[in-house]
């Protein structure tokens, strides 16, 4: 993901299974769609991040499974480990003392590079599933900024993430760093807007 010298959450949000036999994400679709209707996935609630980024993996996969939302991150991911759903899309560090320990296992990683946390873990591309999303930072400027202040900024950003010991800083908790300038930025931004907006809108989510 692109941000003008900004920081990338990596889009670490991974593929959870532990209550049905499948260790790929070809395996796990193959499952669901052998199930239809009968595996239910966690979020961390309606319209959450994890919400919508499985329901652009279920419409591009073809298949049909049962969303139940939670109250938090903790709860949505303790009702995987204990078999109350079979599985969500959380954030890869959020999961990753239940992963180290056995309760859950990861299927795959919906970014665009594998994670320095879990190289061996495919990318959802990989898989076969055009599927990017996660949490993304970025740094903003009021409407009206001159652009040379901007340009700046940019510069300024970028040279303090290329350094060793904050890239290696962000490395260890699973953040990988993307640049860009700022048209750049502005882009990703609309295309965000314009990707996730279509995901609720098809979906039929409203605000609660």
């Amino acid at each position: 993901m692109k941000n003008p010298g900004a920081v990338t959450a990596s889009p670490f949000n991974t593929l959870r299974d532990i209550a049905v036999p499948a260790n790929s994400v070809k395996a796990f679709i193959a499952l669901a769609k052998a199930q239809p209707g009968k595996l239910n996935y966690a979020s961390t609630g309606t319209g959450a991040v994890g919400h919508l980024a499985s329901i652009l993996f279920n419409s591009q996969t073809g298949i049909s499974v049962t969303h139940v939302p939670y109250k938090g991150t903790g709860p949505a991911i303790a009702a995987v480990v204990i078999g109350e759903v079979q599985f969500m899309l959380p954030h890869l560090m959020a999961a990753m003392p239940h992963l180290l320990t056995g309760k859950l296992k990861a299927l795959g990683v919906a970014s665009k590079q594998r994670s320095p946390l879990a190289p061996d873990l495919p990318t959802m591309t990989e898989s076969g599933v055009s599927l990017e999303e996660g949490t993304w930072y970025g740094v903003l400027a009021p409407n009206g900024t001159p652009e040379s202040v901007i340009g700046f900024l940019n510069r300024e950003i970028t040279a303090l993430l290329r350094t060793k010991d904050l890239h290696d800083k962000l490395a260890s908790m699973g953040i990988m760093l993307d640049f860009a300038t700022p048209e750049e930025f502005r882009k990703f931004i609309r295309s965000e807007i314009n990707k996730w907006g279509r995901v609720i809108k098809d979906a039929g989510i409203s605000p609660e």
